[in-house]
């Protein structure tokens, strides 16, 4: 280096990691002198993959240099005599360095344009017109959000959908498929629910309860495999249409599907499972259970929270906000809460809503008078319903065996199969339910112990309290 160059900060940095170690090494190697990747790493300070990179860069520059330089040619005089004396020199007793140290690459530099750097208000804009198309009812693309931004601020700095899209994750927007929107399972809610579930179900199975996990599932008469084979003109298809379907009532416990309640009938596009169809199954399916294992055995069904399992009680329904005015009084008055009639309707609903009556299912009533509990699963849980399995099952052996593609056929063969669940396999089902169960109760436990005490709320008590009160009214 000439005299006088000034090294850069990195460069001094590296350099006094290598003075460091050689100084280190006065007494003897600290690393075996054949190890020479480690020895390089402890010296620069680097990774091996990086060293690895920087000794392959510096062997492509030196081939390229060597096929560079023209090629030398020496010729010897006749009457040259070589010499029979060694020369006295230094580099007799040091490696001759015959390799040329190449030079490096500069570093690659970003091509294309200068990123485009937006203010908090052409921020805060994309978030006001991501809402305006909301609101009207368009989809917010890419293509419909520029377009809105240009009409509302011709000058506006994004020009290309690529670099909206950028900024729009930048700034907290996501892309996701409609069908596969992922739900916060541990909002406290949910965790809530499943404390409430563990230890309603951690009673039964102490008390050598008969729990029955129940459920619903439709079959169409056009079920096929997912995977087929087809030749160079697409042909491999049997199925022509997705046609009728049938409905399937059942539940199922360790002994595997209890056959007498199974009820299995068809039905139109939109099923025809409603709360008076499975108030009457209910009702049926609990005078089996409590003739079959006499009336001293606790016995319980299991259900997740379909619509028509969560039919409540007139006298049990909440006041709602499609209510008019006229009809919220009328509920306040038939539930004895005192209001003053100069108030509004949002006031109405705050004194309905603080004097809400505790839930009472219909279906829960009318298994009671058999003496048959109910119990729900957590909202948005169906992975703890064993049954699920059995379904699943199900509708892979009709795909695999439907080839008529008639009504009558995929009711055999749904008959045959729930016929044939035995209790092994209903056994395996549970076991795999019971898997799912312990990996959240460990997960909520583990929550609850380590990370919730260090947590920190940064908001107000009247602004949690409202937001209690909105989570309250949304379940």
């Amino acid at each position: 280096m000439p005299h006088g160059s000034h090294f850069s900060a990195d460069l001094k940095e590296v350099l006094f990691r290598v003075i460091t170690f050689v100084e280190k090494e006065k007494n003897g190697p600290l690393i075996p002198l054949n190890n020479c990747n480690g020895r390089l790493v402890a010296m620069v300070g680097i990774s091996e993959a990086s060293l690895l990179r920087l000794k392959n860069e510096m062997k492509t520059s030196q081939a390229v240099q060597e096929q560079r330089q023209p090629p030398r040619l020496r010729s010897r005089s006749r009457t040259a005599r070589p010499s029979k004396k060694k020369s006295r020199s230094a580099s007799v007793t040091l490696p001759l360095m015959t390799n040329v140290i190449p030079a490096p690459q500069p570093p690659k530099q970003r091509s294309g344009r200068i990123p485009e750097r937006l203010s908090e208000q052409a921020d805060s804009e994309i978030r006001y017109q991501f809402q305006l198309l909301l609101n009207e009812k368009i989809y917010p693309t890419t293509a419909n959000l520029l377009e809105r931004l240009h009409a509302a601020h011709r000058d506006f700095p994004i020009q290309s959908q690529t670099t909206l899209r950028h900024h729009l994750h930048r700034i907290g927007f996501s892309y996701k498929s409609t069908t596969k929107f992922k739900i916060p399972l541990d909002h406290v809610s949910f965790v809530a629910q499943r404390a409430k579930f563990y230890r309603k179900i951690d009673e039964l199975r102490t008390a050598d309860a008969l729990i029955f996990y129940h459920d619903e599932s439709w079959l169409n008469i056009g079920e096929e495999k997912k995977s087929i084979w087809v030749d160079d003109v697409g042909r491999g298809r049997i199925r022509k249409s997705d046609g009728s379907r049938i409905a399937i009532s059942a539940m199922m416990n360790i002994d595997g599907v209890h056959l007498p309640s199974i009820d299995i009938f068809s039905c139109s596009k939109y099923h025809s499972v409603n709360a008076e169809y499975f108030l009457n199954w209910i009702e049926k399916a609990a005078f089996q259970l409590r003739e079959d294992n006499g009336p001293r055995r606790r016995i319980c069904i299991v259900v997740d929270n379909a619509p028509w399992h969560c039919e409540l009680e007139n006298d049990s329904k909440q006041a709602g906000r499609s209510w008019t005015k006229a009809a919220i009084k009328k509920w306040l008055r038939g539930h004895n809460v005192p209001f003053d009639e100069l108030c509004s309707k949002a006031e109405l609903l705050e004194l309905a809503l603080a004097n809400r009556p505790v839930k009472r299912y219909k279906i829960d009533q009318v298994a009671m008078q058999y003496n048959v509990e109910i119990i729900r699963l957590p909202i948005k849980h169906c992975c703890l319903n064993p049954i699920e399995l059995c379904w699943a099952n199900l509708k892979d052996y009709v795909r695999k065996n439907n080839t008529h593609f008639r009504i009558t056929d995929v009711h055999q063969l749904a008959a045959e199969f729930i016929a044939g669940y035995d209790g092994d396999a209903s056994a395996k089902a549970i076991e795999h339910a019971r898997k799912i169960e312990n990996q959240f109760r460990v997960a909520d436990r583990f929550v609850e112990e380590y990370v919730e005490p260090n947590l920190i709320d940064h908001i107000s008590d009247d602004e949690s309290d409202v937001s209690s009160e909105d989570d309250d009214s949304n379940n």
